[in-house]
């Protein structure tokens, strides 16, 4: 619908008129890159924009409008660029508990309003082929629970602040290629369960502090034939207190527990 340019979102186009669909729980736009909201956006809980810059970087939003109980608490966006200023929109959703960016091009850092987020759970980050590190304030996001990187092959390094994510309980890292190493503060994730790698080549040994992951639970890993081959003879005494131990040298589909990432989350 590339020639969408409008919405009205209240029945009188007013901005103190009534929402046309006031019940409205999932919005997805794909292929709009004109459209913008007006007078509003409408209240949805769940946002999916494919394509659609101008429905967030539009010169007019209203968020501010909404009462925070309508505003969105999950959101993915996909195929968008937008100009280093026009991210700042992101302001507008502290209450976003899922977020999501995939096949953002040009994005060679996170979005520093990203930061904003307190009250977020779940992040992912999908083929982002310009990203090359990841801020020192990920590591103070205080209600992170799960986060997936995957496709991000210019990543080399995970910040050390990550190691203040105590209450994450899933990391997954999947094919990114430019990860060398896994850091010793990994032992600091005192609440995660499950770990999954896959397809990151360069990652050929686990680090001794896993063995502090007491509350580590499942451990995936596939695709990454020297890690694996390490993983079941010198190192299989740092995982011997997982429960469950998946060790593939080659990445099968659909194999058990390697769950695929949605455009909003993960889905675990």
């Amino acid at each position: 619908m590339d020639n969408l340019v409008e919405w009205w979102t209240t029945q009188t186009g007013e901005e103190d008129g009534e929402f046309l669909i006031p019940n409205l729980h999932n919005l997805e736009l794909k292929d709009c890159p004109k459209l913008k909201f007006l007078p509003y956006p409408p209240r949805s809980m769940f946002w999916i924009l494919d394509n659609s810059n101008e429905a967030l970087a539009g010169p007019r939003l209203g968020f501010w409008e909404l009462s925070s109980s309508t505003l969105p608490c999950r959101m993915g966006i996909k195929n968008c660029i937008f100009r280093s200023s026009e991210w700042c929109i992101l302001q507008q959703f502290p209450a976003l508990e899922e977020f999501s960016l995939t096949s953002c091009r040009g994005l060679r850092a996170l979005p520093e309003a990203i930061s904003c987020f307190t009250s977020l759970k779940k992040l992912s980050l999908m083929s982002l082929e310009d990203l090359e590190m990841l801020p020192d304030w990920l590591g103070y996001l205080p209600s992170l629970q799960v986060l997936g990187i995957k496709d991000c092959r210019n990543l080399r390094i995970l910040p050390a602040s990550m190691g203040n994510l105590t209450a994450l309980r899933v990391l997954m890292l999947l094919e990114c290629e430019g990860l060398y190493r896994l850091p010793e503060w990994l032992g600091q994730f005192s609440s995660l369960r499950e770990l999954h790698i896959r397809d990151c080549l360069d990652i050929t040994f686990l680090p001794e502090s896993i063995r502090n992951l007491t509350a580590l639970e499942e451990l995936y890993i596939s695709g990454c034939s020297s890690l694996v081959h390490r993983s079941r003879r010198e190192d299989a005494c740092k995982v011997s207190h997982t429960r469950k131990v998946i060790l593939e040298p080659e990445e099968e589909p659909n194999e058990e527990g390697q769950e695929e990432f949605t455009d909003v989350g993960l889905r675990l």
